[in-house]
């Protein structure tokens, strides 16, 4: 929770400024996130949207989204401040969102095909969503809608994130999504609360060299880790004293290694409430399986996972490889002659 309020701090402190046109900064870098979730009880759907390519049309560059339930769209930020958007079907580009007019002047957008007409409700306002409450969003409101009761109806951006919320207006009744994770410039910047478990090695080669008993390549460090960013704590029940559990697995489905194997553990059930990160860290010499000999060069998987009662499942697994460099090197040398 700590490392989740720094990070919402943080994002606060980098993007509030007097926002005013040119200074939305749509994040559009190649490799860029966004995830959001439907508001539909039944039907929530989750869309995934990437930077994928910069593509070139009429001498202009634009950035590719891909993931949008309306399908893929290009755009660029122009210096006067408008966002503006490649039209592949007309062959010239349209604006989608003028962040250059002055707050309630109209617009002309191609962001919905039922709206076609925006307004700049305000600069700075407040938005109150799953990844948290800001208050220099910017509001857009589009409309009259030329389809009966139907399309885009509001927007909210912010900046140097983007598109944060859409709303829109149905024969079924009132519809959005809103942004619950967004990763910029590499690096998760904006999260909703939520629960997760992972396994992480610290190579995905080993490069054993049994004969060095101190060689880096012969241990593994694997990171078990549980992370909740709810208030409430996250409780789990164990059977026994035993809290986690990992093997490793050679490509033909074989168990080679379990760290359990040969360890006691108090017979007694447990029960752990997590809040924030909880991590289990374990070191095994890959020079040594479970039957002493070293793990012969090939690929294979590490799985790790919580020891709960059966209701309560938390397992993640990795792949990695191992390699023999002396054996390599001999290997070489024989298909040489």
């Amino acid at each position: 929770m700590f490392s989740r309020n720094v990070a919402l701090v943080y994002l606060c402190l980098l993007f509030a400024r007097s926002v005013n046109a040119q200074s939305i900064e749509y994040p559009l870098q190649i490799g860029n996130q966004w995830i959001y979730r439907s508001n539909q009880a039944r039907h929530s759907t989750i869309w995934t949207v990437e930077a994928k390519a910069v593509d070139e049309f009429d001498g202009r560059r634009y950035t590719r989204l891909e993931g949008f339930p309306w399908g893929t769209i290009w755009l660029r930020e122009a210096p006067d401040g408008k966002l503006l958007a490649w039209s592949a079907e007309l062959r010239r580009e349209h604006v989608w969102v003028d962040f250059g007019v002055p707050e309630d002047v109209e617009f002309p957008s191609i962001a919905d095909p039922c709206a076609a007409f925006g307004k700049i409700v305000s600069y700075e306002t407040r938005y109150w969503g799953p990844i948290g409450n800001f208050g220099n969003a910017v509001l857009v409101k589009y409309g009259p809608n030329a389809c009966a009761d139907a399309g885009l109806n509001r927007e909210y951006y912010l900046p140097g994130v983007g598109l944060v919320h859409r709303a829109h207006l149905t024969i079924a009744g009132p519809t959005s999504f809103d942004l619950i994770y967004a990763r910029i410039g590499g690096r998760t910047y904006l999260s909703e609360p939520h629960i997760s478990f992972s396994l992480a090695l610290d190579r995905s080669i080993y490069e054993l060299k049994p004969d060095e008993p101190g060689a880096t390549g012969n241990v593994m460090t694997a990171r078990l880790t549980v992370r909740n960013d709810h208030v409430d704590p996250l409780r789990i029940q164990f059977p026994t004293g035993q809290t986690f559990d990992l093997t490793i697995r050679n490509d033909r489905g074989e168990t080679l290694y379990r760290w359990s194997e040969g360890q006691v553990f108090t017979q007694a059930e447990q029960v752990l409430e997590i809040v924030g990160e909880r991590n289990n860290v374990i070191r095994l010499r890959l020079s040594e399986s479970s039957s002493g000999a070293s793990l012969p060069p090939g690929n294979y998987v590490a799985e790790g996972w919580l020891t709960t009662h059966s209701a309560q499942t938390f397992r993640a697994a990795v792949s990695f490889e191992i390699r023999h460099p002396a054996s390599d090197l001999f290997e070489e040398k024989t298909a040489g002659r």
